[in-house]
């Protein structure tokens, strides 16, 4: 098949039907897929920002011709998981510390209470608005 194809794109180039060889080109070779790409300067996908970062370093380097449109759209979407899944994580983060000063701010006011004797402690209907 491949044989034959070759042999009709020739025949086309010959009679100077170049569109005609381009369009049948790109119906028998596979299509462009790289199975990796390497950016030249090194990444960090640590935080959200380091993201943000690694992702403008791939619209540059599809502005100078490093890496492909196709590459770079492959990039950003796999970014786009990635931030979702760090910002997961850091509300996680920020959940845990809330928590933890919730309970050292609940401790703190029952060690408080504690110091003060109880004739000393003001009944709910001895306080004043």
């Amino acid at each position: 098949m491949l044989g034959r194809a070759t042999e009709i794109i020739s025949d086309e180039l010959q009679d100077g039907n170049l569109a005609i060889a381009q369009w049948l080109i790109d119906r028998v070779r596979p299509p462009g897929r790289s199975d990796y790409v390497q950016l030249n300067q090194d990444i960090s996908l640590d935080t959200v920002e380091d993201i943000v970062v690694t992702s403008e370093r791939i619209a540059m380097a599809v502005s100078q011709g490093e890496i492909s449109l196709q590459d770079s759209n492959w990039l950003q979407e796999a970014l786009g998981r990635h931030v979702q899944l760090k910002s997961i994580e850091e509300l996680s983060e920020l959940r845990a510390q809330v928590e933890k000063l919730q309970r050292n701010r609940s401790e703190q006011q029952t060690l408080n209470n504690s110091l003060v004797p109880k004739w000393g402690r003001l009944r709910k209907t001895d306080q004043k608005d």
